[in-house]
């Protein structure tokens, strides 16, 4: 299916706003309603989870692209204006419409070219933001669990939508059992992407399931 284009995406914004349209805690059916992408996922951390790695980019996005952060328990995303400006949803003000600096929120965890399933292309003229070396790190050969440090943390980290810290938190062990007993269910024991017991642990396999590395 076809995506909005970003000048109509932010044009909708625009009279979403002008309207006073409200969407109380629905930042994600904001957004999908600026793209025009079909529901799929429940909330805006699962739906940037299941984004494949390829289509993850850090820093700000360009105009009309999704950006996600992972606050409270639904995580948020909103509408890049490609300034450092973003259309959200403030559920504060009864989920009005706003245009507010991305900073306003806090533990951004990057933008992306696909959302629900539905992905698109890049802008023809983009800047690409450096990438950090450890969006690239590989697996470091010891059990990834609660306490452990290094470069393959912190990409892991980005991929589950957690703040980078380098450092395995108790979140981050969570989601990483939550993510392992959905694999499972999709891939039943036996088959090639069963990543075996939820034990609050990351090994090879499961690291390279989560960030493609």
């Amino acid at each position: 299916m076809s995506v909005n284009t970003p000048t109509v995406a932010l044009s909708i914004a625009q009279r979403l706003h002008d309207t006073f349209a409200k969407y109380p805690g629905l930042c994600l059916k904001f957004v999908r309603t600026c793209l025009g992408i079909p529901s799929k996922y429940g909330s805006a951390i699962i739906a940037w989870r299941a984004i494949p790695v390829q289509y993850k980019h850090s820093g700000v996005a360009p105009k009309g692209y999704p950006m996600f952060y992972n606050i409270g328990k639904y995580g948020h995303i909103v509408l890049s204006c490609g300034d450092g400006t973003v259309w959200s949803n403030i559920t504060a003000n009864m989920g009005l419409i706003q245009k507010v600096k991305y900073t306003m929120f806090g533990n951004y965890v990057g933008w992306s070219n696909s959302l629900n399933d539905v992905t698109w292309p890049l802008p023809v003229i983009h800047t690409p933001v450096p990438i950090p070396i450890w969006r690239t790190a590989k697996y470091g050969g010891r059990l990834i669990r609660l306490g452990v440090t290094g470069s393959d943390v912190k990409n892991l980290q980005f991929h589950l939508g957690n703040k980078v810290t380098g450092k395995v938190t108790a979140l981050d062990v969570a989601d990483i059992d939550a993510f392992v007993l959905a694999n499972n269910r999709k891939y039943p024991k036996g088959t090639a992407g069963y990543l075996g017991m939820a034990d609050h642990t990351a090994g090879p396999k499961t690291y390279h399931a989560i960030t493609g590395c």
